[in-house]
């Protein structure tokens, strides 16, 4: 394929094609012939039309070479007339601006001018007649004739722009440059130099020079045309300045629902509560799945943690899996809710919690592929962004919301008007999901209820989801591991033993096998055998459920208190940690103190319940993608 020059005018192209140009020059518009004597290029060489040979060739002669040869209709392209002819090019205007009379005046001229062309009769009596009926001069009518033979079309004859071109100065040349060197210096020392610190420098300059000072606004207008000019920068700002000016590259299209799956974490905007004693305890974190094709919230997770591995298997777990018990331990079981079901594509930003080779050979086993945002180009990923705005827009009407939207910034004490609680937040962003996914969308046109019903009817028959064949294994295969060797004692993980005589057949020395655990709950793991995975609990008494950075914190103390480790003793301590904690959090104390103990209680269950305990000693393990689909 030729490139076509900024500028130039295409000819021939099949059937209105025209896709491949990149510039169409702003003139006006032109009819052109294949009249004897008439120039056109061919190529990069200038020809004039000879004569007609027949339908499809013509005679024509170069201008270099003054040779005659035969060429094809469609190998011409017409040559630009001059500027005087076509008018300045940056001031044309659109057609539909003008108004009613210049147009009917317009059309007028043209018939009159035609008749004339047409006649022949181009005698000073002919012109004189004409210039009568149309009332404007001899010298007038000249000039609209020389326009008219250049265009052929009504646009010659409508009002042509008065005064200088667009762009022109009127200063002197010595002048200009000293304004153009001056705003040069400033911008590269300082892009927020103004016209106030210019100007004094640049008057003392020109009266040294003996140049006529220039005018304030004559420097503004040429301080606001250099700030275009990022190359005038310094590099970080025009850096940024040439990305934020750069086109937003094209939307990433979806086949169909569940084809392409966006992730992201953000920090929500309004402040939570420990429950107890509504002692303020920040803001926490939300991770957020969409599927781009139907813009259905598969799945939603709000956490008091950074972001992390857990995180992104946490919600890939609930995205995953139906929703209809969660809705119903919240109490709004009617909820719209409606997506779920393994993803093919999980479309993500760049950040190490997506990296993680645990999280990779996971969504692998599954068919699910991960793909990333290309760096430094954050609107790839504007669709889980513009939901998250979305919801971060209605968390900001509750109490305690971190941005003012008519203040533009965080109000003062924020956080001292926080209401809400942790499990009150969840439950008012499920509802607030449920009425997104009923509302029309505006880039659908329709609501991501219906357009998830209908991206699953293909042919008349209504189609559905695929499904992992257990969300315990799910879930397992996304939690963090780290290889150990199990021996006659058991398996030593993060300084705690860990013993269960199902390890008995997966005793060998010398072999290494992937111990899985949750880091919300450290009170048992799951080693990998060959056909299962096997929960194993602490050595020695039993201990309640704890979490990695408790007995983080109690390791600690340990070694700044020069204990040796006593597993004996982890429950007590472990229990006189979290007295500690909650005896803070009673006395207002900082809010460190409150969102620990937040922390705990929403990773933790209660006493009573047993929801993260393992019901089984032995989990199945998952030797490949075992997947089932829902039916109808």
């Amino acid at each position: 394929m030729t490139r076509k020059q900024p500028g130039s005018t295409i000819t021939g192209t099949q059937g209105g094609d025209v896709s491949d140009i990149r510039h169409v020059p702003k003139t006006p518009a032109r009819i052109v012939d294949f009249a004897p004597g008439s120039t056109w290029r061919v190529g990069d060489s200038y020809v004039t039309i000879q004569r007609q040979h027949s339908a499809h060739d013509i005679v024509v002669r170069y201008v270099a070479t003054g040779q005659i040869a035969t060429v094809t209709l469609g190998a011409l392209v017409p040559v630009s007339p001059d500027s005087e002819a076509r008018g300045a090019v940056g001031d044309c205007k659109p057609i539909t601006e003008h108004s009613a009379a210049v147009w009917s005046r317009a059309m007028d001229e043209e018939a009159q001018i035609r008749a004339l062309l047409t006649a022949g009769d181009l005698s000073p009596a002919a012109r004189l007649k004409t210039a009568e009926r149309l009332g404007i001069s001899d010298r007038q009518l000249r000039r609209k004739l020389k326009r008219y033979e250049s265009l052929h079309t009504a646009a010659a004859l409508l009002p042509q722009p008065v005064g200088p071109a667009h762009g022109a100065s009127q200063l002197h040349p010595d002048l200009e440059d000293l304004i153009r060197d001056q705003i040069e210096q400033a911008l590269k020392f300082s892009p927020d130099a103004g016209v106030d610190d210019l100007l004094p420098v640049i008057v003392a300059e020109a009266k040294t020079r003996c140049l006529r000072p220039p005018g304030r606004s004559t420097v503004s207008r040429r301080l606001q045309k250099a700030r275009l000019n990022t190359d005038l920068l310094p590099a970080a700002i025009g850096g940024e300045l040439s990305y934020r000016r750069k086109a937003v590259r094209g939307a990433h299209g979806a086949e169909g629902p569940l084809h392409i799956v966006e992730m992201d974490h953000t920090v929500v905007d309004v402040h939570i509560v420990e429950p107890r004693n509504n002692t303020p305890i920040g803001r926490p974190v939300l991770t957020l799945m969409i599927d781009r094709a139907t813009r259905v919230i598969l799945g939603l997770l709000l956490s008091l943690e950074a972001p992390s591995r857990l995180s992104v298997g946490l919600c890939m777990h609930h995205g995953v899996m139906p929703k209809q018990s969660w809705l119903q331990s919240l109490g709004i079981p009617d909820a719209c809710w409606p997506g779920f079901g393994l993803v093919h594509r999980l479309y993500t930003d760049n950040g190490q919690d997506f990296h993680a080779l645990s999280l990779q050979r996971a969504c692998q086993i599954y068919g699910i592929h991960i793909g990333f945002r290309p760096p430094g180009d954050p609107a790839a990923g504007g669709i889980i962004e513009r939901a998250i705005g979305t919801f971060m827009t209605k968390a900001r009407l509750l109490p305690g919301t971190s941005y003012s939207k008519l203040l533009g910034q965080t109000p003062r004490n924020a956080h001292r008007s926080g209401r809400f609680t942790l499990a009150e937040l969840e439950l008012y962003l499920a509802r607030q999901v449920s009425q997104y996914h009923k509302t029309t969308h505006q880039g659908l046109g329709m609501a991501p209820l219906t357009a998830w019903e209908r991206g699953w009817l293909v042919n008349g028959t209504m189609g559905a989801p695929r499904l992992p064949d257990s969300g315990d294994k799910f879930l397992l295969n996304f939690l963090p591991g780290e290889l150990r060797t199990v021996t006659r004692e058991g398996i030593d993980l993060f300084s705690l033993r860990y013993q269960s005589a199902d390890l008995g057949p997966l005793v060998a020395p010398g072999r290494k096998r992937m111990v899985r655990f949750d880091p919300r709950n450290l009170a048992r793991v799951f080693v990998e055998a060959d056909d299962r995975h096997v929960v194993v609990g602490l050595a020695g008494t039993p201990v309640p459920a704890f979490s990695l950075w408790e007995w983080r914190e109690v390791r600690a103390q340990q070694v700044t208190t020069g204990r040796t480790r006593d597993p004996e003793r982890l429950a007590a301590e472990v229990l006189a940690n979290r007295a500690l904690i909650a005896t803070k959090a009673k006395q207002a104390g900082p809010l460190r103190n409150a969102r620990r103990q937040a922390r705990q209680e929403a990773w933790q269950p209660a006493p009573t319940s047993t929801g993260n305990e393992p019901r089984e000693r032995v989990i199945p393990k998952l030797d490949g993608p075992i997947v089932c689909r829902v039916e109808d």
